[in-house]
Protein backbone atom coordinates (compact mmCIF):
# COMPACT_ATOMS: atom_id res chain seq x y z
CA UNK A 1 0.00 0.00 0.00
CA UNK A 2 2.77 2.09 1.22
CA UNK A 3 4.46 2.17 -2.48
CA UNK A 4 1.03 2.24 -4.17
CA UNK A 5 0.24 5.52 -2.80
CA UNK A 6 4.23 7.61 -3.18
CA UNK A 7 3.98 6.17 -6.73
CA UNK A 8 0.41 7.86 -6.73
CA UNK A 9 1.16 10.88 -5.75
CA UNK A 10 3.76 11.09 -8.25
CA UNK A 11 1.58 10.37 -10.83
CA UNK A 12 3.26 6.85 -11.83
CA UNK A 13 -0.20 5.88 -12.07
CA UNK A 14 0.44 2.33 -14.42
CA UNK A 15 2.90 1.47 -12.08
CA UNK A 16 0.81 2.62 -9.37
CA UNK A 17 -1.94 0.48 -10.63
CA UNK A 18 0.34 -2.86 -10.66
CA UNK A 19 1.52 -2.42 -7.23
CA UNK A 20 -2.25 -1.92 -6.03
CA UNK A 21 -2.82 -5.17 -8.26
CA UNK A 22 -0.20 -7.02 -6.68
CA UNK A 23 -0.90 -5.49 -3.14
CA UNK A 24 -4.29 -7.31 -3.92
CA UNK A 25 -2.88 -10.66 -4.12
CA UNK A 26 -0.79 -10.46 -1.56
CA UNK A 27 -3.49 -9.84 1.22
CA UNK A 28 -5.41 -12.82 -0.26
CA UNK A 29 -2.98 -14.78 0.58
CA UNK A 30 -2.21 -13.50 3.89
CA UNK A 31 -5.53 -13.42 5.15
CA UNK A 32 -7.71 -15.07 2.45
CA UNK A 33 -10.53 -13.39 0.05
CA UNK A 34 -13.35 -11.94 2.07
CA UNK A 35 -10.41 -9.82 4.76
CA UNK A 36 -10.52 -6.76 6.08
CA UNK A 37 -6.99 -5.77 4.86
CA UNK A 38 -8.30 -7.24 1.43
CA UNK A 39 -10.72 -4.55 1.31
CA UNK A 40 -8.82 -1.55 2.12
CA UNK A 41 -6.60 -3.19 -0.91
CA UNK A 42 -9.48 -3.41 -3.49
CA UNK A 43 -10.69 -0.08 -2.16
CA UNK A 44 -7.18 1.62 -2.98
CA UNK A 45 -6.67 -0.48 -6.45
CA UNK A 46 -10.31 0.67 -7.50
CA UNK A 47 -9.26 4.70 -6.79
CA UNK A 48 -6.67 3.86 -9.28
CA UNK A 49 -8.70 2.41 -11.60
CA UNK A 50 -10.92 5.40 -11.67
CA UNK A 51 -7.76 7.54 -11.63
CA UNK A 52 -6.74 5.62 -15.29
CA UNK A 53 -10.45 5.43 -16.36
CA UNK A 54 -11.15 1.97 -16.59
CA UNK A 55 -14.63 2.59 -15.10
CA UNK A 56 -15.73 -1.10 -15.49
CA UNK A 57 -13.27 -2.05 -13.34
CA UNK A 58 -13.24 0.44 -10.66
CA UNK A 59 -17.33 -0.38 -10.22
CA UNK A 60 -16.38 -4.05 -10.40
CA UNK A 61 -13.59 -3.55 -7.72
CA UNK A 62 -16.28 -0.98 -5.52
CA UNK A 63 -18.65 -3.56 -5.11
CA UNK A 64 -16.22 -6.64 -4.27
CA UNK A 65 -14.75 -4.26 -1.50
CA UNK A 66 -18.44 -2.89 -0.31
CA UNK A 67 -19.52 -6.72 -0.03
CA UNK A 68 -16.81 -7.65 2.32
CA UNK A 69 -16.91 -3.85 4.19
CA UNK A 70 -20.61 -4.62 5.04
CA UNK A 71 -19.33 -7.34 6.95
CA UNK A 72 -16.67 -5.24 8.93
CA UNK A 73 -18.88 -1.89 9.15
CA UNK A 74 -16.74 0.02 11.64
CA UNK A 75 -13.78 -0.56 9.88
CA UNK A 76 -11.57 2.03 9.40
CA UNK A 77 -11.71 4.00 6.07
CA UNK A 78 -8.40 3.08 3.03
CA UNK A 79 -5.51 4.77 2.80
CA UNK A 80 -6.27 6.86 -0.01
CA UNK A 81 -9.60 8.48 0.48
CA UNK A 82 -12.55 9.22 -1.63
CA UNK A 83 -13.24 12.94 -0.28
CA UNK A 84 -16.55 14.21 1.16
CA UNK A 85 -17.09 11.12 2.93
CA UNK A 86 -18.75 10.55 6.49
CA UNK A 87 -16.89 9.87 9.36
CA UNK A 88 -13.71 8.02 7.91
CA UNK A 89 -15.50 4.63 8.11
CA UNK A 90 -14.43 2.54 5.29
CA UNK A 91 -18.13 1.11 4.32
CA UNK A 92 -19.15 4.88 4.08
CA UNK A 93 -16.63 5.60 1.52
CA UNK A 94 -16.62 3.00 -0.65
CA UNK A 95 -20.37 3.57 -1.39
CA UNK A 96 -19.73 7.04 -1.99
CA UNK A 97 -17.26 6.44 -4.35
CA UNK A 98 -19.73 4.07 -5.94
CA UNK A 99 -22.48 6.80 -6.06
CA UNK A 100 -19.16 8.91 -7.65
CA UNK A 101 -19.13 6.52 -10.49
CA UNK A 102 -22.62 6.14 -11.23
CA UNK A 103 -23.02 9.53 -10.98
CA UNK A 104 -20.21 10.50 -13.57
CA UNK A 105 -21.79 8.49 -16.02
CA UNK A 106 -25.28 9.34 -15.84
CA UNK A 107 -26.68 6.96 -14.07
CA UNK A 108 -28.93 8.97 -11.67
CA UNK A 109 -31.42 5.84 -10.69
CA UNK A 110 -28.31 3.70 -9.29
CA UNK A 111 -26.55 6.51 -7.89
CA UNK A 112 -29.20 6.88 -5.57
CA UNK A 113 -28.85 3.58 -3.97
CA UNK A 114 -25.12 3.66 -2.15
CA UNK A 115 -26.17 7.06 -0.88
CA UNK A 116 -29.11 5.46 1.15
CA UNK A 117 -27.23 2.71 2.18
CA UNK A 118 -24.91 5.70 3.86
CA UNK A 119 -28.01 6.84 5.84
CA UNK A 120 -29.10 3.30 6.92
CA UNK A 121 -25.86 2.76 7.97
CA UNK A 122 -26.23 6.03 10.38
CA UNK A 123 -29.88 5.66 11.22
CA UNK A 124 -31.10 7.34 13.99
CA UNK A 125 -28.30 9.79 13.99
CA UNK A 126 -28.19 11.21 10.79
CA UNK A 127 -28.76 14.57 11.74
CA UNK A 128 -25.79 14.31 14.38
CA UNK A 129 -22.94 13.43 12.08
CA UNK A 130 -21.12 16.20 10.01
CA UNK A 131 -20.12 14.04 7.89
CA UNK A 132 -23.35 13.23 6.12
CA UNK A 133 -23.77 17.02 4.64
CA UNK A 134 -22.25 16.03 1.14
CA UNK A 135 -24.81 12.86 1.41
CA UNK A 136 -27.96 14.75 1.29
CA UNK A 137 -26.90 17.45 -0.65
CA UNK A 138 -26.15 14.95 -3.16
CA UNK A 139 -29.35 12.75 -2.88
CA UNK A 140 -31.38 16.58 -2.79
CA UNK A 141 -29.99 16.80 -6.36
CA UNK A 142 -30.84 13.06 -7.72
CA UNK A 143 -34.27 12.99 -6.36
CA UNK A 144 -34.91 16.62 -7.99
CA UNK A 145 -33.34 15.94 -11.42
CA UNK A 146 -35.70 13.13 -11.15
CA UNK A 147 -38.56 15.25 -10.29
CA UNK A 148 -39.13 13.30 -7.22
CA UNK A 149 -39.70 16.68 -5.37
CA UNK A 150 -41.32 15.93 -1.97
CA UNK A 151 -38.54 12.95 -1.79
CA UNK A 152 -35.79 16.02 -2.38
CA UNK A 153 -37.87 18.14 0.28
CA UNK A 154 -37.99 15.95 2.78
CA UNK A 155 -34.22 15.34 2.29
CA UNK A 156 -33.27 18.75 2.57
CA UNK A 157 -35.32 19.07 6.31
CA UNK A 158 -32.95 16.24 7.40
CA UNK A 159 -30.15 18.67 6.04
CA UNK A 160 -31.65 21.66 7.76
CA UNK A 161 -31.37 20.03 10.73
CA UNK A 162 -28.09 18.32 10.50
CA UNK A 163 -26.82 21.76 9.70
CA UNK A 164 -29.18 23.49 12.76
CA UNK A 165 -26.96 20.47 14.95
CA UNK A 166 -23.37 21.15 14.26
CA UNK A 167 -23.67 24.89 13.27
CA UNK A 168 -26.35 26.43 14.75
CA UNK A 169 -29.97 27.91 14.55
CA UNK A 170 -28.92 31.00 12.50
CA UNK A 171 -25.91 29.85 10.89
CA UNK A 172 -25.70 30.25 7.22
CA UNK A 173 -25.84 27.25 5.94
CA UNK A 174 -28.75 26.77 7.55
CA UNK A 175 -30.21 29.50 5.00
CA UNK A 176 -28.61 27.87 2.06
CA UNK A 177 -30.24 24.33 3.59
CA UNK A 178 -34.03 26.00 3.45
CA UNK A 179 -33.74 27.93 -0.23
CA UNK A 180 -32.61 24.19 -1.20
CA UNK A 181 -36.14 22.93 0.37
CA UNK A 182 -38.02 26.10 -0.53
CA UNK A 183 -37.24 25.13 -4.21
CA UNK A 184 -38.28 21.49 -3.71
CA UNK A 185 -41.40 22.24 -2.14
CA UNK A 186 -42.28 25.22 -5.13
CA UNK A 187 -41.47 22.75 -7.25
CA UNK A 188 -43.83 19.57 -5.72
CA UNK A 189 -46.80 22.53 -5.48
CA UNK A 190 -46.73 22.70 -1.82
CA UNK A 191 -46.70 26.91 -2.17
CA UNK A 192 -47.53 28.05 1.20
CA UNK A 193 -44.92 25.95 2.93
CA UNK A 194 -42.48 27.08 0.22
CA UNK A 195 -43.33 30.67 0.76
CA UNK A 196 -42.69 30.29 4.60
CA UNK A 197 -39.74 28.27 4.09
CA UNK A 198 -37.77 31.65 1.38
CA UNK A 199 -39.06 34.17 4.35
CA UNK A 200 -37.35 31.82 6.76
CA UNK A 201 -34.33 31.52 4.99
CA UNK A 202 -34.09 35.44 4.07
CA UNK A 203 -34.31 36.38 7.78
CA UNK A 204 -31.20 33.91 8.41
CA UNK A 205 -29.07 34.91 5.92
CA UNK A 206 -30.24 38.81 6.06
CA UNK A 207 -29.02 38.49 9.98
CA UNK A 208 -25.86 36.47 9.53
CA UNK A 209 -22.67 37.80 9.88
CA UNK A 210 -20.74 36.34 6.51
CA UNK A 211 -23.78 34.95 4.24
CA UNK A 212 -22.02 33.74 1.19
CA UNK A 213 -22.55 36.36 -1.56
CA UNK A 214 -24.94 34.49 -3.51
CA UNK A 215 -27.64 33.51 -0.97
CA UNK A 216 -29.27 36.33 -0.24
CA UNK A 217 -29.45 36.93 -3.85
CA UNK A 218 -30.66 33.31 -4.72
CA UNK A 219 -33.75 33.03 -2.05
CA UNK A 220 -34.65 37.09 -2.82
CA UNK A 221 -35.05 35.80 -6.30
CA UNK A 222 -36.83 32.14 -5.28
CA UNK A 223 -39.00 34.29 -3.38
CA UNK A 224 -40.48 36.98 -5.94
CA UNK A 225 -40.93 34.01 -8.46
CA UNK A 226 -42.99 32.62 -5.77
CA UNK A 227 -45.06 35.20 -5.20
CA UNK A 228 -45.96 36.08 -8.57
CA UNK A 229 -47.16 32.39 -9.43
CA UNK A 230 -49.69 32.96 -5.91
CA UNK A 231 -50.25 36.69 -7.55
CA UNK A 232 -49.01 38.81 -4.89
CA UNK A 233 -47.89 41.47 -7.71
CA UNK A 234 -46.61 44.31 -5.25
CA UNK A 235 -45.09 41.94 -3.17
CA UNK A 236 -43.03 40.09 -6.42
CA UNK A 237 -42.35 43.14 -8.04
CA UNK A 238 -40.17 44.44 -5.26
CA UNK A 239 -38.98 41.10 -4.67
CA UNK A 240 -37.48 41.23 -8.32
CA UNK A 241 -35.70 44.91 -8.37
CA UNK A 242 -34.10 44.00 -5.26
CA UNK A 243 -33.10 40.28 -6.56
CA UNK A 244 -31.95 42.45 -9.79
CA UNK A 245 -30.18 45.18 -8.05
CA UNK A 246 -28.06 42.70 -5.76
CA UNK A 247 -27.49 40.24 -8.71
CA UNK A 248 -26.54 43.42 -10.85
CA UNK A 249 -24.07 44.50 -7.37
CA UNK A 250 -22.48 40.80 -7.07
CA UNK A 251 -21.70 39.94 -10.87
CA UNK A 252 -22.04 43.22 -13.02
CA UNK A 253 -24.66 44.34 -15.09
CA UNK A 254 -23.11 42.63 -17.86
CA UNK A 255 -23.07 38.95 -16.52
CA UNK A 256 -24.62 35.86 -17.73
CA UNK A 257 -25.65 34.73 -14.29
CA UNK A 258 -28.44 37.58 -15.15
CA UNK A 259 -29.62 36.10 -17.83
CA UNK A 260 -32.62 33.81 -15.84
CA UNK A 261 -33.79 36.32 -13.45
CA UNK A 262 -34.08 39.01 -16.06
CA UNK A 263 -36.23 36.28 -18.32
CA UNK A 264 -38.51 35.60 -15.16
CA UNK A 265 -39.28 39.27 -14.56
CA UNK A 266 -39.64 40.13 -18.11
CA UNK A 267 -42.33 37.37 -18.06
CA UNK A 268 -43.82 39.14 -14.87
CA UNK A 269 -44.11 42.32 -17.28
CA UNK A 270 -45.61 40.78 -19.88
CA UNK A 271 -48.55 38.80 -17.74
CA UNK A 272 -49.25 42.64 -17.06
CA UNK A 273 -49.48 44.05 -20.12
CA UNK A 274 -46.45 46.14 -19.66
CA UNK A 275 -44.40 44.86 -22.85
CA UNK A 276 -42.03 47.72 -23.30
CA UNK A 277 -40.61 46.49 -19.80
CA UNK A 278 -40.41 43.02 -20.72
CA UNK A 279 -39.39 43.25 -24.06
CA UNK A 280 -36.32 45.40 -22.59
CA UNK A 281 -35.85 42.73 -20.00
CA UNK A 282 -35.77 39.96 -22.38
CA UNK A 283 -33.75 41.46 -25.36
CA UNK A 284 -31.23 41.95 -22.50
CA UNK A 285 -31.62 38.19 -20.95
CA UNK A 286 -31.04 36.49 -24.33
CA UNK A 287 -27.87 39.03 -25.20
CA UNK A 288 -26.72 37.36 -21.75
CA UNK A 289 -27.61 33.73 -22.54
CA UNK A 290 -26.01 33.86 -25.89
CA UNK A 291 -22.61 35.56 -23.98
CA UNK A 292 -22.83 31.87 -21.67
CA UNK A 293 -23.35 29.52 -24.92
CA UNK A 294 -25.96 27.79 -22.55
CA UNK A 295 -28.34 26.57 -24.91
CA UNK A 296 -31.00 25.91 -22.39
CA UNK A 297 -30.89 29.36 -20.73
CA UNK A 298 -31.04 30.69 -24.34
CA UNK A 299 -33.77 28.57 -25.21
CA UNK A 300 -35.45 29.80 -22.33
CA UNK A 301 -35.80 33.38 -23.49
CA UNK A 302 -36.45 32.47 -26.94
CA UNK A 303 -39.51 31.05 -25.37
CA UNK A 304 -40.06 34.14 -23.12
CA UNK A 305 -39.62 36.13 -26.23
CA UNK A 306 -41.81 34.43 -28.42
CA UNK A 307 -44.30 34.78 -25.76
CA UNK A 308 -44.02 38.61 -25.62
CA UNK A 309 -44.73 38.82 -29.32
CA UNK A 310 -47.79 36.31 -29.09
CA UNK A 311 -49.32 38.22 -26.00
CA UNK A 312 -49.28 41.56 -28.71
CA UNK A 313 -50.42 39.93 -31.58
CA UNK A 314 -47.15 40.27 -33.68
CA UNK A 315 -47.55 36.51 -35.21
CA UNK A 316 -44.71 36.65 -37.75
CA UNK A 317 -42.39 37.90 -34.87
CA UNK A 318 -43.29 34.71 -32.72
CA UNK A 319 -42.72 32.52 -35.84
CA UNK A 320 -39.47 33.70 -36.49
CA UNK A 321 -37.96 33.19 -32.92
CA UNK A 322 -39.91 29.95 -32.25
CA UNK A 323 -38.26 28.48 -35.47
CA UNK A 324 -34.99 29.27 -33.86
CA UNK A 325 -36.20 27.46 -30.32
CA UNK A 326 -37.16 24.40 -32.40
CA UNK A 327 -33.66 24.52 -34.16
CA UNK A 328 -32.11 24.47 -30.55
CA UNK A 329 -34.43 21.99 -29.09
CA UNK A 330 -34.01 19.55 -31.13
CA UNK A 331 -30.25 19.62 -29.99
CA UNK A 332 -31.69 19.53 -26.61
CA UNK A 333 -34.43 16.71 -27.15
CA UNK A 334 -32.56 13.65 -25.86
CA UNK A 335 -32.20 15.28 -22.68
CA UNK A 336 -34.99 17.14 -22.14
CA UNK A 337 -38.17 15.94 -23.97
CA UNK A 338 -40.24 17.88 -22.02
CA UNK A 339 -38.74 21.22 -23.17
CA UNK A 340 -39.00 20.33 -26.90
CA UNK A 341 -42.39 19.25 -26.25
CA UNK A 342 -43.08 22.89 -25.17
CA UNK A 343 -41.45 24.43 -27.89
CA UNK A 344 -43.56 22.74 -30.44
Amino acid sequence: DRQTIELDRQGKFAEALAAAESAVALAEQAHGPDHVEVCRALYNLATLYGVVRRFRENEATLLRARAIFERHPDAAAPTILAGNAPEGTALAHTLVSLYQVRASHGRAAEAKEPLYAVLKGYRGRETKSAGLDHVFGWLFQLERSSGNYEKAAALCHQLVALRQHVNGPDNHTVAEALNLCGTALHQAGQWSRALATFERALRIAESSPQPRADTIPSITANLAALLDLLGRSARAERRYEQALALQEKLYGAEHPALAPLLSNLSAFYAKRADFERAEELVMRAIALAERSNDDSTILTTLMRLADLHLRRGKLDEAAQVLGRARTLAEGLRGGDPQRYGQVL
